[in-house]
């Protein structure tokens, strides 16, 4: 970067006279042809004689420069050295060189310029590095929206120590392998929970649905499962109820519902069974025996077999599941003996 348009000899020595004097400023010549305004520096001893317009000159005056600059060579200057915050947003705006936008985005006192470098910036691993410490939540954040690597996504979604921000990272994440390594492993429920929402991969669902020690962690697990064997799984042996439930509700196999619907500790979870079965003795049992109200009269409003209903409305201790088994009832004669018994 060259300051002045002479090189040695007596022109120099008039000009310079000249440009000390005339405080107002002298014609200089940027990398690039460009001439800019400079000033006689008086307050940067050992800095050279004349000092660029952006360190120390009118706001105004600096961003006209700026804003005319092509040069990466002067605007790395002004980016890492302008005075005021937007002359440096500005330079950083014309910025392509990275290392120098690294430079910014580590270093600038102020957030707003370090987040217009970080929104500029493309390396991975710088990226990386300002998602993952800088003081301020918003460049943190912009750092981990320019991330594209899978692997960089991953470690800061596991790495950071902003929650946010590896929110943020987790919501790039595709690859099924790193989603379900958060999903098994990370301490935060909240980051477990959205590595299971972008999980589709079942055995990697399963094991979480299985393992994790949070309960909502393993329903959002349960949730997008489909597989039938490891919904089997949930259902027979979580010990929550809800989980247990949510597993129910996506079953298909009426011999496994019919097992959670005579066995399952839970009436909540027994009710659901009940409501999709189908099976004419299996809801017949429970309609007989199950211990809750609720479940027995579930099981009757499904129940067609007429002497299992015939049954019920005599024997039933539920005056009103009594009376939903009649309602059941077509066959004449098992209705008339219903009517000879409770006359009785």
């Amino acid at each position: 970067m060259v300051w002045s348009v002479f090189d040695g000899g007596l022109a120099v020595v008039v000009m310079l006279a000249w440009a000390w004097k005339n405080l107002s400023g002298l014609a200089v010549v940027c990398g690039d042809g460009a001439a800019l305004l400079g000033r006689v520096n008086k307050e940067e001893p050992g800095m050279g004689l004349f000092r660029p317009v952006w360190r120390g000159g009118r706001t105004d005056e600096a961003m006209r420069v700026v804003q005319a600059l092509t040069d990466q060579g002067c605007l790395a200057d002004a980016a890492m050295t302008g005075r005021e915050e937007r002359v440096r947003l500005a330079a950083v705006d014309r910025l392509t060189d990275q290392a120098t936008l690294a430079w910014v985005a580590k270093t600038d006192k102020d957030w707003t310029v370090r987040e217009a470098a970080a929104e500029r910036l493309t390396d991975q691993g710088l990226l990386v590095e300002v998602a993952r410490t800088d003081r301020h939540w918003r460049v943190r954040l912009t750092a981990v929206r320019r991330l594209t690597d899978q692997v960089a996504l991953s470690w800061v979604a596991r790495t950071g120590t902003d929650g946010d921000a590896r929110l943020a990272a987790l919501q790039r994440l595709t690859d099924q392998a790193l989603l379900g390594e958060v999903a098994k492993t990370d301490s935060d429920k909240q980051v477990r929970l959205a590595a299971v929402e972008r999980l589709t991969d079942q055995a990697l669902l399963g094991e979480v649905a299985k393992t994790d020690s949070d309960e909502q962690v393993r329903l959002a697990a349960v949730e997008r499962l489909t597989d039938q064997a490891l919904l089997a799984w949930v259902a027979r042996t979580d010990r929550d109820w809800r989980v247990r439930e949510a597993a129910v509700k996506k079953l298909a196999d009426q011999a496994l519902l019919a097992e959670v619907a005579r066995t399952d500790r839970d009436r909540t979870v027994r009710l659901t069974a009940v409501r999709q079965l189908t099976d004419q003795a299996v809801l017949g049992d429970v309609a007989k025996t199950d211990s809750d109200d609720l479940v027995r009269m579930a099981a009757v409003v499904r129940l067609t077999d007429q002497a299992v209903l015939g049954d019920v409305a005599k024997t039933d201790s539920d005056e009103h599941i009594r009376r939903a088994a009649v309602r059941r009832l077509t066959d004449q004669a098992l209705l008339a003996k219903v009517a000879t018994a409770d006359k009785t």
